[in-house]
């Protein structure tokens, strides 16, 4: 997914990292569940993924419940996944916090809002020469 035009983003994000993308990745955990997955959310300056999930991890013998919030972006050749959570019992208390932070953050500009870039056309309002072979002296101007 490295090159394409910026406007189909959207669908892009929608095959590489949708519902598929999530259950593959909250893969990493033990005993998890996905409550919510919704496409159309932005990370930075592109268009991104986000879920919010239940799951058990691991600390030592004990097993912690948690509970968090993910974004996942794949902005032009990178996938980038943040992800927030706490133990499932203090998340309403850092859900705001959470997304506060997942708002301020922002990527490098790489794709231009402009389908064509930021072109410039050079022949608009320019004196056009056109050389003669003989030397300066055959050169027309219009």
């Amino acid at each position: 997914y490295t090159i394409f035009p910026p406007e189909y983003g959207d669908a892009v994000q929608r095959d590489a990292v949708s519902i598929p993308f999530w259950k593959s990745y909250m893969g990493n955990y033990d005993e998890y569940e996905i409550n919510k997955v919704y496409d159309g959310a932005g990370l930075g300056r592109w268009h991104a993924s986000y879920a919010t999930a239940s799951y058990t991890k691991r600390n030592g013998s004990q097993h912690e419940a948690r509970r968090g919030i993910m974004f996942a972006s794949l902005y032009y050749d990178q996938l980038f996944i943040v992800e927030c959570s706490t133990l499932a019992a203090g998340y309403e208390r850092w859900h705001n916090n959470f997304r506060s932070f997942i708002k301020s953050i922002d990527f490098k500009k790489i794709y231009n809002e402009r389908a064509i870039g930021e072109y410039h056309d050079f022949l608009k309002n320019a004196d056009l020469y056109f050389w003669a072979q003989t030397g300066r002296e055959g050169t027309t101007r219009y």
